[in-house]
């Protein structure tokens, strides 16, 4: 019995320490008040999973995945993984809503506050002000504006995502620059007559055909965006 003992000992002694480098290795991590990082072993692979669980609960915000590194900001979770030497950055509310994954996401506080992410030749806008999220194909940025096209119809913005003007089908808009301030105007035809709207104020400026036959002299297309023509002139 006494060398039975003998052998058990060390055993026990081993498992011990199998326990304390198991509890160690699977620290939870604060990520926010109220949301914590936790590690998940992933028995197949022999490796770390980590993921997201609210504090208070234990509830799984986000499931263990191989991320090398998760972050929170005052809007979202942001997990960055590698798949075949390529960073992916997915991006998830509070809640654990899955925003998307990126190539690029990154928060702009000046102009104005808003998050931009690109997927390949798509573009996504977040607003934290007005919490509109936006997907596209098409936008424009300007010095205080961005245009955005949302299936087939482009909306103007604010940076701090408020909405200035929708323009209508195959619009096109004058951008005069002067004095490092930009005015932009809806430019609508008609049969007598031409009329500017100055798309922050509202006030418009009309022209005969005649007018407008000489001061569209002055216009040069700089851009064609899916319907939507824009002109660049200075001090117009």
């Amino acid at each position: 019995m006494q060398k039975k003992k003998r052998l058990l000992w060390p055993l026990m002694g081993l498992t011990s320490i199998f326990a304390v480098s198991c509890k160690e290795s699977f620290k939870n991590e604060p990520l926010t008040d109220t949301l914590l990082i936790y590690t998940q072993k992933n028995a197949a692979k022999g490796e770390n999973l980590i993921g997201v669980k609210e504090t208070g609960t234990g509830k799984v915000v986000i499931n263990a995945s191989d991320y090398q590194k998760i972050t929170a900001d005052e809007d979202f979770i942001i997990c960055i993984k590698e798949v075949e030497n390529f960073k992916q950055i997915w991006v998830y509310r509070f809640n654990g809503e899955c925003i998307g994954w990126f190539d690029t996401f990154n928060h702009f506080s000046v102009p104005g506050n808003y998050y931009f992410g690109t997927n390949y030749n798509r573009s996504m806008y977040y607003f934290p002000k007005t919490k509109v999220l936006l997907r596209t194909y098409h936008s424009y940025s300007a010095l205080n504006y961005v245009f955005i096209e949302e299936e087939g119809i482009w909306k103007i913005f604010s940076y701090d995502g408020d909405l200035v003007q929708t323009l209508p089908p195959k619009a096109k808009l004058l951008h005069n620059l002067s004095e490092n301030k930009e005015t932009f105007y809806v430019l609508s035809e008609e049969k007598e007559k031409v009329t500017l709207l100055n798309i922050e104020n509202k006030e418009t400026k009309t022209y005969s055909k005649e007018e407008w036959s000489k001061k569209s002299s002055e216009l040069k297309s700089t851009e064609e965006l899916s319907g939507l023509t824009l002109f660049e002139v200075h001090n117009f």
